[in-house]
């Protein structure tokens, strides 16, 4: 069994008709959803999830960096650890067709500047790194919102 991460980014992640929709789809192909939670990426989260196009500096970066930053540290997130058989390879190929079809559902053109979802590369240990960013940033959201609920 292999497993992946993959975030419903911001502008998506309040919707929870679609959440449900991405998390029926991803079961629908066999896929076990380990762990799901709502985060929050800050400057320093998005620089070590982003690290390949960062770069160790904004000076550095890509030149798309500081938009796909400024988005995801926009809002919420909603993050999933996925598990299955190939699950990094065949999650990439259900993610291609969620960034299609989900779009154009809502009536909108897929934009690839605001893809709706993110999914681990293919590269060795890059989903390792993610799930562990993840994890830390579901545990501290989790933490804020029981905080927050104790002063009501």
């Amino acid at each position: 069994m292999e497993r992946t991460y993959i975030m419903v980014k911001p502008e998506f992640a309040n919707s929870w008709k679609l959440l449900r929709a991405i998390r029926n789809r991803i079961k629908s192909e066999g896929f076990q959803i380990v762990q799901a939670s709502f985060v929050k990426y800050e400057k320093k989260d998005a620089q070590e999830h982003y690290a390949e196009h960062f770069r160790g500096s904004y000076k550095n970066a890509k030149p798309f960096y500081k938009g796909l930053e400024e988005y995801i540290t926009s809002d919420k997130a909603y993050g999933m650890i996925v598990e299955g058989e190939n699950a990094k390879a065949r999650m990439r190929e259900v993610i291609k067709e969620l960034r299609i079809s989900i779009p154009a559902s809502m009536g909108k053109e897929p934009d690839s500047r605001k893809n709706i979802l993110h999914g681990s590369d293919l590269t060795e240990g890059s989903e390792v790194n993610e799930i562990k960013i993840f994890t830390r940033l579901a545990q501290s959201y989790s933490k804020k919102k029981i905080e927050a609920a104790r002063e009501l």
